[in-house]
């Protein structure tokens, strides 16, 4: 079976996501995955290692918002054939309602096809001030 380059995997994890299929973006992830976010506000952690310490923090985030559109995405494979890169801008609709944008810059870095490393930056006022009040279980 041929693997899929890093960019395609990304493109994918993207578009599972904006689906709303959270399960089928976690199976394009490494069981070892190391997902870095630093802007996200708190009490989301910055830094998650394995699939499921990611899935356990992502899957409440996720359950907040009730649509996610990308209004503009572009994935770049990097130099490196194992790295790609991604920009884009979403429209969001907030499980209250409420609607929120956001802006991303993505990093996704693959191997043996899944994605082992994956960096998301986004533009922390906006997140949060769409995110206040939330606090993941646990």
């Amino acid at each position: 079976m041929k693997q899929r380059s890093a960019s395609a995997l990304l493109q994918s994890w993207c578009e599972r996501l904006a689906a709303g299929d959270v399960e089928g973006g976690l199976e394009l992830l490494h069981e070892d995955v190391v997902v870095l976010a630093p802007l996200v506000p708190d009490p989301v952690p910055k830094r998650m290692e394995g699939r499921e310490a990611f899935a356990a923090a992502f899957r409440p985030v996720g359950a907040l918002f009730s649509a996610f559109r990308w209004t503009a995405l572009e994935v770049f494979p990097g130099e490196d054939p194992e790295v790609a890169f991604g920009v884009g801008s979403a429209a969001i609709t907030l499980a209250d309602g409420r609607p929120y944008t956001q802006d991303y810059a993505l990093l996704a870095r693959a191997r043996q096809d899944r994605i082992v490393e994956y960096r998301e930056y986004l533009d922390p006022v906006r997140a949060h001030e769409a995110l206040a009040g939330f606090a993941p279980a646990g």
